[in-house]
C-alpha cells in the first residue's frame, strides 16, 4: 500500500452541500468528524486485477484510519472555486487525476436499496481547460472496489 499527499489544507464544512436525503435517500453510516482544519492522503489499496467488496473496503478503510466523509470531499471541491486550473490540479496528488478517490465513512442507501459512496474525480473539460475541475460523483459499491479506487484520508491539523 503506498501513500501520496496534498500539500493543500481544507476546512471541514458543517453540513452536507449536496444532501441526497432530501431526495428520499437513505443515510446509512456516517463518520463523527470534528470540524476543523484537515489536509488529505491518498492510499493506494490495490494491485492491477485485485478486487473487493465494499465490506473488505470498509475494513481496509478503518485498518488505515482512512474514513472520509462526503463532508471531506465536499470541502475539497469549495476550495477549488477560485483557483486556476493548474492550481485546482495540486489540490490531490497527481495519481488521483486517473483514478476515483473514494470517501468511505459516508454510505447512502437510494431506492432500490443499493449502497452508493462518494467519489472525486479529475474531470477535463474537451471545450474550455479553465473549467477543468474536480467533481464528486457517486458509485454504486455494490459492484465492487479495483484498482482504480484510492482512498482519502484525512488527516486533522
Amino acid at each position: 500500500m503506498s501513500n501520496a499527499f496534498s500539500s493543500y489544507t481544507f476546512n471541514l464544512l458543517p453540513i452536507f452541500e449536496n444532501d441526497l436525503t432530501k431526495s428520499g435517500w437513505i443515510l446509512t453510516s456516517e463518520i463523527d468528524d470534528a470540524d476543523g482544519e484537515f489536509a488529505i492522503d491518498v492510499l493506494d489499496i490495490l494491485q492491477e486485477g485485485e478486487v473487493i467488496s465494499l465490506h473488505g473496503l470498509i475494513d481496509i478503510a478503518k485498518d488505515n484510519d482512512a474514513l472520509c466523509s462526503q463532508r471531506h470531499i465536499e470541502s475539497i471541491l469549495r476550495k477549488q472555486e477560485d483557483l486556476s486550473v493548474q492550481e485546482r490540479l495540486k489540490l490531490l496528488p497527481a495519481e488521483c487525476q486517473e483514478c476515483c478517490s473514494i470517501a468511505a465513512g459516508t454510505i447512502l442507501v437510494d431506492s432500490k436499496n443499493r449502497p452508493f459512496m462518494s467519489y472525486i474525480a479529475w474531470c477535463p473539460s474537451e471545450w474550455l481547460e479553465s473549467k477543468s475541475k474536480w467533481e464528486m460523483r457517486f458509485y454504486c459499491a455494490k459492484i465492487g472496489f479495483n484498482h482504480h479506487f484510492k482512498l482519502l484520508k484525512a488527516r486533522k491539523l
